[in-house]
């Protein structure tokens, strides 16, 4: 490079590097996060701190950063921010090593850092960006036919993500062309002593026979729940416009560039079939083996390869612009402008989603923090398991029992004063409920987490005959029932209360009739002079089950009264219910 190409590369790296900042979030907010933050003291591969294989080389560096940084959270966050910082430079190497013109590595380097997934996850306290940034360099160095070199980078990345050995393509490209016996020997060894000590190690920490077990038992896991193997996950080519053409969901823009990215396989030059062999395994591989809901974070090892072919594809038509204008000159101008302006969609559409974790705690952050700031020390709480290292990290002060959903919670004693801390919206009142918008951040970040809730323990309510099932607008949950509907409570040795919020359709009919009884008892019987109301009913200690009955004198059915083509008979519909001591 001549020293003003190089002054342009310090430059935009500089800049760009800051720009990572804004991608700073401002809690932890996914199971992972948590199970990487408890590894940094109790670091057990079987006990899934963290998953298997274990991430060793993550755990290391975060470890080294915790001897400065006096938080989890904020270490971990740490090496994938600095990992960000070299995103656009080493992707700019990647594609010089692979010999695209100057303009065109800028571009692809561009493009990746700007990636809405590339520049959030440089944020956050997983360890993608980290591997993403070893795993560009080793290749880099390797399509430079630095094998040594090379060869340690991209040994060091599998100690982060053992899969990226789908993307040795550019290994056997150099030991190809070095042809020399004693340094290829010597860079396998040097990659199998990396990949060993590493894992060896994890292995010696976890304990070798549970180290064997947990690997094995999470890579079957992987096969038969996200995986092919699954039988009740579509297929896997069904996935591929989410996996491979808009992995987060922005729509126009990301077809515009897979677009591109097509432009430049159609008469493709040595370097895009390279690009092509380098990433396309990668992509398959998380195509076929891995759960769609986490498209966003699993694309990010194959996300340059849009990038190189993308850049390529836009300056195929710069180039053709060019031709016709009869100034070649025009060309980079054309290609800077259409870079820029895919760019500046990416970034408009990723800001808000950037805003928003920056500015704000995780659902799951939240409620811990409110259990911490109106539960006394030392309260039990029932935690579900979906937020289990979360409340590992935040609630150890408390007398802490992990469940399996509602149905696990009801088996459990009642307790007066125990608590319940879940993920997900709830229909129970009272409860402390907190929400994250699911606009762009849904597909952006692995699809759960979005809300979680705090409310005291309750008796089990199991709906009987006469109810449709539960619905949701994704903010709230309710329950429709027929002109009839029966619940059934669990016993409460110390007696309860009932309490309850609905509504009924008087806008389409006469005011309704609604009866209640309880136990064969008739507890009240009134007409609905308003849409929605509320009732509490305080019921004495039973050794059996109350069964509660409600009635409405009339429905409303929506499809022979051409309202909506709902063809069901509503009376009367269930907004919040609880049933406690």
């Amino acid at each position: 490079m001549s020293r003003r190409e190089k002054s342009i590369v310090i430059a935009l790296s500089v800049a760009i590097a800051l720009t990572r900042l804004l991608a700073l979030s401002h809690s932890l907010w996914d199971w992972d996060e948590g199970l990487f933050s408890t590894a940094l003291h109790h670091y057990n591969v079987a006990a899934h701190h963290p998953h298997p294989p274990g991430f060793p080389l993550y755990i290391a560096v975060a470890r080294f950063l915790r001897l400065f940084i006096h938080d989890d959270f904020r270490a971990l966050r740490s090496v994938e921010l600095i990992a960000s910082f070299f995103v656009f430079p080493v992707m700019f190497a990647l594609a010089r090593a692979m010999k695209f013109p100057f303009a065109i590595a800028l571009s692809a380097a561009f493009l990746l850092a700007f990636l809405p997934n590339v520049w959030f996850y440089g944020g956050t306290a997983f360890s993608d960006i980290f591997n993403l940034v070893l795993l560009l360099a080793g290749l880099a160095f390797l399509f430079e036919d630095r094998i040594l070199l090379g060869t340690i980078f991209f040994a060091l990345s599998l100690l982060v993500r053992p899969q990226n050995v789908l993307c040795a393509y550019p290994w056997f490209v150099a030991a190809w062309r070095v042809r020399r016996p004693r340094t290829i020997i010597a860079a396998m060894v040097i990659a199998i002593a990396i990949v060993g000590a590493g894992y060896g190690i994890a292995a010696y920490a976890t304990g070798w026979q549970d180290f064997l077990g947990a690997v094995r038992g999470h890579g079957h896991y992987i096969a038969t729940v996200d995986g092919f193997k699954n039988p009740n996950r579509e297929s896997s080519l069904h996935f591929f416009p989410l996996f491979v053409i808009d992995p987060f969901e922005a729509g126009r823009t990301m077809i515009v560039v897979f677009s591109l990215a097509v432009l430049a396989l159609v008469i493709p030059k040595k370097r895009d079939l390279d690009a092509l062999a380098t990433f396309g395994p990668m992509a398959l591989f998380v195509m076929f083996m891995l759960n769609p809901t986490g498209a966003s974070r699993l694309s990010l090892a194959y996300m340059p390869l849009h990038a190189l072919l993308a850049a390529d594809g836009i300056a195929r038509i710069a180039n053709g612009a060019g031709i016709v204008l009869r100034r070649p000159r025009a060309a980079l101008v054309v290609q800077g402008i259409v870079v820029v302006a895919i760019v500046g969609k990416l970034i408009a559409w990723n800001l808000p989603a950037l805003r928003e974790v920056r500015r704000h705690d995780s659902p799951p952050v939240q409620a811990m923090k409110w259990v911490r700031e109106n539960i006394p020390a030392g309260s039990t709480i029932f935690i579900d398991g979906g937020l289990g290292p979360q409340a590992t990290l935040y609630l150890s002060s408390y007398d802490m029992h992990f469940v399996d959903g509602e149905d696990d919670l009801a088996k459990m004693p009642l307790l007066r004063n125990a608590w319940y801390v879940h993920d997900g919206p709830d229909r129970e009142a009272p409860v402390v409920s907190f929400r994250r918008p699911l606009k762009r951040l849904y597909a952006l970040f692995t699809r759960r987490n979005f809300s979680a809730s705090v409310r005291r323990v309750a008796g089990t309510v199991h709906y009987l005959d006469g109810w449709y099932d539960e619905e949701s607008n994704g903010q709230e949950l309710w329950r429709w029932m027929g002109r009839r509907g029966r619940l059934e409570l669990q016993p409460i040795a110390t007696g309860g209360e009932l309490r309850f919020s609905a509504s009924v359709p008087i806008t389409a009919e006469p005011a309704p009739q609604v009866t209640i009884t309880i136990d064969g008892r008739p507890m009240e019987s009134f007409v609905a002079s308003t849409g929605s109301f509320s009732r509490r009913y305080t019921l004495a200690p039973s050794p059996s089950s109350h069964v509660v009955m409600l009635e409405v004198s009339g429905v409303v059915n929506p499809s022979r009264q051409h309202l909506s083509a709902d063809a069901r008979d509503l009376g009367l519909q269930i907004s919040a219910l609880s049933w406690q001591p």
